[in-house]
């Protein structure tokens, strides 16, 4: 009875920065909803296998929904590509999922770029820089998980920022400006 009401707690403490995670990547709101519903149905499934020691739960709830989001952009990819095989869905149209795909498109190829100047950082400042800015972790909860100070934290965040803002001007060509 503990693990049901552990996850009940779990649940309505991470579903909104869950759902917000899948958003971010996702522009169409209802595969949102549907993906982060999936998160915790999976979740739950393998809730008794959760060891807390090891992650908070919001991190893995996370990898979770990293995990589908991938799967999500494979299957369109292939729903894509199985389309342009028939001659008669090669014309443009009007449907709102096509203009949501297009968008994810985009959104992808600046997670790349992004991705390119996060390589630059030591290991330390890719913790920070990614568990801040994509996974919306606190300075707070940061300190706690790296064992130094908030102030440490948001020193090393600055920096870093700076490193992957110099690197992305010396290399305009990775922005598509160049």
């Amino acid at each position: 009875m503990q693990q049901a009401v552990d996850f009940e707690v779990a649940y309505r403490e991470n579903y909104l920065p869950v759902y917000n995670y899948i958003h971010k990547h996702i522009i169409n709101e209802a595969d949102a909803e549907d993906l982060t519903a999936n998160v915790f149905v999976m979740a739950y499934k393998a809730w008794d296998r959760y060891e807390p020691e090891r992650c908070p739960v919001r991190a893995w709830l996370y990898i979770i929904a990293s995990n589908l989001l991938k799967n999500f952009y494979r299957d369109q990819e292939k729903y894509k590509e199985d389309r342009s095989l028939d001659s008669e869905d090669t014309l443009p149209s009007d449907e709102p999922g096509d203009d949501s795909f297009a968008e994810a498109q985009r959104i992808m190829a600046l997670r790349e770029v992004i991705a390119e100047a996060v390589e630059i950082l030591d290991e330390r400042e890719k913790k920070i820089v990614i568990n801040k800015y994509f996974h919306d972790m606190t300075n707070s909860e940061l300190s706690k998980a790296l064992m130094i100070s908030e102030g440490n934290v948001r020193v090393i965040s600055t920096r870093a920022l700076k490193k992957m803002k110099a690197y992305l001007d010396a290399h305009p060509e990775v922005m598509g400006r160049g």
